[in-house]
């Protein structure tokens, strides 16, 4: 099987999302966008009975995943829409949380 990690993510589509989410496309304003994005899912986040942690992980990935989509994929049908889907479809959105959530705790203790 061949190798489809880049950059330290597993795989192209999470790096180029993880770039986006940085503001290395769009600025600082994308990257303090999605500080406020993950903190708001951190505060939504609860307990779960049968694992016996909180569910952060999952929050956060769907927090982040909703968002980007929602601020990128074209309104209308098109080749270029499904195939924006696909690529959103591909992106490791755990691995994004992990990264993110490790990030506003620095920030925290910063």
């Amino acid at each position: 099987m061949a190798d489809t990690t880049y950059n330290g993510w597993s795989n192209y589509e999470t790096w180029a999302v993880s770039m986006y989410l940085d503001g290395n496309y769009t600025g600082s304003d994308t990257y303090e966008q999605a500080i406020e994005t993950v903190r708001d899912a951190l505060e939504r986040s609860t307990f779960n009975v049968l694992s016996g942690q909180k569910n952060d992980r999952y929050i956060v990935s769907q927090s982040l995943k909703d968002w980007v989509r929602e601020e990128n994929e074209p309104e209308d049908a098109s080749l270029a829409a499904d195939l924006l889907g696909a690529a959103f479809d591909s992106v490791n959105w755990y691995e994004l949380a992990d990264a993110w959530i490790e990030n506003v705790a620095e920030q925290a203790t910063a």
